[in-house]
């Protein structure tokens, strides 16, 4: 699934926020880094839309 992604499973609505979180934004071997603030601000468009996160 992709960041906010909402997919629906037997009535439930799932939603996804992927990645790894880091305070400094590098990428280690090819695999990105995601800020806290990035993740947070996905959160907040799931907000009420999904029942598990």
């Amino acid at each position: 699934m992709e960041d906010g992604e909402v997919r629906e499973f037997g009535g439930l609505r799932s939603g996804a926020i992927n990645g790894i979180i880091a305070l400094r934004r590098k990428e280690k071997k090819g695999i990105p880094r995601k800020k806290p603030e990035e993740c947070i601000e996905v959160a907040k468009k799931l907000k009420g839309k999904v029942d598990i996160l």
